[in-house]
């Protein structure tokens, strides 16, 4: 019983460290900008977030509003080329320091990727290869203290989710 008692506490160490929450899901893995998160298959890195109070579309319509445009790397590490998917893009979750989510704004982050050249949704992804997106918020005009939830863009089901806090360059 010792040995069976050792052997299962040897499992749960050897883990990656990431228990389950109170809903049986497992808790997110903790990264930080700058330095590439491992979720599975691919690794995310964010590079760069702000905080403008208007996006200008390619259009030259210009949007008013409390805008988080985060910058990232994202590179798949699987062994053949792969399509990343729009349901990876809202599996992401801005969090601020008060508990309140925040999905994309699937327009504004549809169009500013394409104009910037940071394209990765439906995209062709070859492994090992650093490919740049753009996903962007809109959140309260009090929103601090922020966070972001991101999973693999490819599998984002199989991926591990992981918690980065984001500093926002003024």
């Amino acid at each position: 019983i010792v040995a069976l008692v050792a052997f299962i506490i040897a499992l749960s160490v050897a883990s990656d460290g990431a228990s389950n929450d109170s809903s049986g899901a497992p808790a997110a893995i903790d990264c930080d900008m700058d330095v590439p998160c491992k979720l599975g298959d691919a690794a995310v890195t964010i590079t760069k977030v702000t905080r403008p109070d208007a996006l200008t579309r390619p259009t030259n319509h210009v949007y008013r509003g409390d805008w988080v445009v985060v910058q990232f790397d994202y590179t798949w590490r699987g062994s053949s080329p792969a399509e990343t998917t729009v349901p990876g893009y809202r599996a992401w979750r801005l969090k601020d320091g008060e508990g309140r989510t925040y999905k994309l704004n699937h327009t504004h982050t549809s169009s500013h990727d394409i104009a910037w050249n940071r394209d990765l949704m439906y995209s062709d992804v070859n492994p090992g290869v650093a490919e740049e997106g753009v996903i962007i918020f809109e959140t309260a005009p009090d929103a601090k203290d922020l966070s972001l939830e991101v999973v693999d863009l490819v599998s984002p089901r199989n991926s591990k989710r992981a918690e980065v806090p984001l500093w926002v360059e003024h």
